[in-house]
């Protein structure tokens, strides 16, 4: 990310806050935590916590030991965390031979966070040292940049939420550039520095000019960040005297610098600079002047009021309480806390942060400086909206998102399943990942699913809807919709057009469904698809691929073209033609209509699943009754399979090798000529008959007993199966022990 644009996000994704985060270093105690913010007078935007360094052991356990003695603390934690622990050496960390220690320390810390923001990483910080780190890099920078290369990469193979800080200490005699490790491994650019009366200047602002103009200093450090795209910070600063003057020198280039953070070593450990205590009182108040509180007044709401609009300019903080609040800033900058129930916050002009806290809230936003702060929903947090009438990034734990005003804006998901609307301007809209629904105005939007299965319905207008990964649902209301979908290697799932017009679905998408009231066209492509009609009377065509096309209530055409496709017309009288491949037919009515190619015309082996009489014509091939009423089924001259329903029926064959299976009921089974196979299972078999048995048929029994065995009087075929006995009437030629067998199987496959 360029550089503000890099601020921006960490802002919004991190430290809750605008401009120049204010942190501290607090020696990993709870305590100092408190001690901080009550000298401050308000929380910390961060703090910095430091990993042990002692041995590898310590290098990664102690990351879980200052995790467990802060885990109930909420404000953000900025990790400075060391390449290697005393012992081992920058040669091997660069050749990757610690990369299992890496990861191994990713995963613990991944694991350790809670909910799914960034995790802030100050990695191997003052390098440019002469041994108070092991990681200290004097005459062998590219070790050091072949460590911290390795690190990132194992870090962010286990996860992409991780945010690298790279922070040289101000100069030290060494070339800082040298140890930078490249713009794809730093996402911040950080500098440590510390104003010690005992050798720098005595006078503040010789001092701060010092620090500004050193070979590699803070001008050296907004320079080549300017140069690499990147956002700065003050990692670490101190001083150990009560000098109001530098305070100020170093807020006001922080602030002037619009730098993401500054950290103040707040401590007397290893330099004596701890302000909190009350030991440099001049420097204290200066640094509380420029980071602290300023004066505000507060309004609550009383126990029987449930809405309040602030007036005047100045800042205010407003409270609401148990009930659904309406709750509206003035012009300055506010606080507006939403309590209990399902509230409205608005801010108004100000750059103001809105609190929801319990209940299903909305937000109203119309500054870049605006900060929405909302609770789990573990937390019971709700489902809450924001509508925005700028660009807007939504927040952690808020789910939707609403675009007002006459202005084209971007309007940004989080890592949650989120309701984006936008407005009638023609914008741009974004779920991320999360399983989105993106709707559009009347405008020529853009819409982006991002990660997850999304639903996107562009509105009135020529729209484009990108789905990325998952499983998306596309819905097409204009000739001029673009629909791109990544391919199944690009994990483009399976997706759906939803389409109230004729449409051709585009590449990688798999299914196209027609809604509305009016007949159309739906035209599949090359993937396998999935077509449903509506029920005005529409035309379905596959195209390649093995296809599913399903009609509605209307007299529907159905064309699979190439493949092994699957047609139902469904209610009405219904075209259905099959082409290529082995298609199978859904019939049930009279008039519906099958036409198929033979088999020279590559007609392949065709299947009619039949609900009603039917007639297989010359180029069909199967024949499958379902349902339970008695029917006829009548064959042709090919080699057939038909197979009956629950009910009676009557099966004809006719010419042929047959295969004819009359399923359950009493079944009438005419062979024809031919080489004929009668098919009958156990339990379904007794009252069948065979009409017209002949010497070359032959009988087959499915699914009886180990023990089954059959008998033959007369013409009546008996199967004894334990307590159980089914008779089949055999007419025709004379039945021989030789034609009956007993099988596990039908002998046939048949769709249906």
């Amino acid at each position: 990310m360029a550089g503000d644009i890099m601020k921006n996000w960490l802002e919004q994704n991190f430290f809750n806050t605008d401009g120049t985060a204010n942190s501290v270093y607090i020696l990993n105690s709870r305590g100092e935590i408190a001690d901080a913010e009550s000298w401050l007078g308000k929380p910390l935007d961060a703090v910095q916590l430091h990993q042990g360094v002692a041995s590898w052991s310590d290098w990664l356990s102690s990351v879980s030991w200052v995790n467990k003695q802060l885990h109930d603390v909420d404000t953000p934690k900025m990790w400075s965390l060391g390449l290697i622990p005393w012992g081992a050496n920058l040669k091997d960390a660069a050749a990757g031979s610690y990369d299992d220690k890496y990861s191994a320390l990713a995963k613990t810390m991944v694991g350790l966070s809670s909910g799914d923001g960034p995790i802030y990483i100050r990695l191997g910080w003052e390098m440019n040292s002469k041994g108070w780190n092991p990681w200290g890099a004097a005459g062998q920078p590219d070790n050091y940049v072949g460590a911290y290369q390795h690190f990132v990469d194992q870090f962010r193979g286990v996860s992409d939420r991780f945010v690298f800080e790279w922070t040289p200490n101000i100069n030290t005699g060494m070339s800082s550039e040298a140890f930078y490790p490249g713009d794809d491994y730093v996402d911040v650019i950080g500098i440590d520095f510390y104003y010690n009366v005992e050798w720098a200047p005595k006078d503040a602002a010789s001092a701060f000019d010092w620090f500004v103009r050193e070979p590699w200093g803070l001008q050296w450090q907004q320079d080549f960040a300017a140069k690499h795209g990147k956002p700065t910070a003050i990692a670490e600063w101190g001083l150990n005297a009560d000098n109001a003057e530098f305070v100020k020198l170093v807020a006001k280039w922080a602030l002037d610098h619009d730098m993401v953070y500054q950290n103040y070593w707040n401590s007397d450990a290893a330099f004596q600079g701890k302000l909190s205590s009350g030991q440099y009182p001049s420097a204290s108040a200066a640094f509380v002047e420029a980071f602290g509180t300023t004066e505000v007044t507060s309004v609550m709401l009383a126990a029987d009021e449930v809405a309040k609009a602030l007036t005047g300019g100045y800042n205010q903080d407003l409270w609401g309480n148990g009930h659904d609040n309406v709750l509206v800033g003035n012009d300055g900058r506010n606080e507006i806390r939403g309590g209990e129930g399902n509230d409205i916050l608005d801010g108004g002009r100000g750059a103001d942060t809105l609190v929801g806290g319990n209940g299903n809230d909305t937000y109203y936003v119309d500054n870049a400086g605006d900060k929405v702060v909302e609770w789990a929903n573990g937390g019971n947090g709700g489902i809450d909206t924001i509508i925005s009438s700028i660009d807007y990034t939504l927040p952690l734990n808020v789910e939707n998102l609403t675009l007002s005003g006459t202005a084209s804006h971007r309007a940004i998901g989080n890592y949650h399943d989120n309701v984006i609307r936008l407005n009638d301007a023609g914008s741009y809209a974004n779920g991320m990942s999360g399983d989105d629904l993106l709707i559009g105005g009347k405008g020529n939007d853009t819409l982006e699913g991002g990660w997850g299965n999304d639903t996107m319905d562009g509105g009135a207008g020529a729209d484009v809807m990108r789905g990325g990964d998952g499983n998306d649902v596309y819905h097409v209301d204009n000739a001029g919709d673009t629909v791109v979908e990544w391919d199944n290697y690009g994990r483009g799932g399976n997706d759906t057009v939803i389409a109230s017009i004729d449409y051709t679905l585009p590449i990688n998408v798999e299914n196209l469904t027609q809604s509305g009231d009016g007949s159309h066209r739906a035209i599949g492509n090359h993937g396998d698809n999935v077509i449903r009609l509506n029920d005005a009377g529409g035309y379905a065509n596959g195209m390649s691929g093995d296809d599913t096309l399903i009609g509605g209530k209307g007299n529907d055409t159905l064309e699979g073209g190439w493949g092994n496709d699957t047609m139902d017309g469904g209610a009405g009288a219904d075209v259905m033609r099959g082409g290529d491949g082995n298609d199978v037919y859904h019939v049930d009515n009279a008039g519906d209509t099958i036409v198929e190619w033979d088999n020279y015309g590559r007609g392949g082996n065709d299947t009619v699943v039949s609900s009603v009489d039917y007639t297989l014509f010359t180029t069909l091939e199967n024949l499958r009754l379902v349902g339970t009423a008695d029917l006829i089924g009548n064959g042709n001259r090919a080699d057939n399979i038909m197979v009956g329903n629950a009910g009676s029926n009557r099966l004809w064959a006719g010419g042929g090798n047959d295969t004819i299976d009359g399923g359950a009921g009493a079944d009438q089974l005419y062979g024809g000529t031919g080489k004929d196979m009668f098919v009958f299972r156990a339990g379904e078999a007794a009252g069948d008959k065979i009409m017209d048995f002949e010497a070359g048929d032959t009988i087959r029994l499915v699914g009886y007993g180990e023990g089954a065995y059959a008998t033959l009087q007369g013409h009546d075929l008996y199967i004894h199966d334990g307590d159980q006995v089914e008779t089949i009437h055999v007419y025709g030629a004379a039945l021989t022990p030789d034609q009956w067998s007993f099988h596990h199987d039908a002998g046939y496959t048949l769709p249906g």
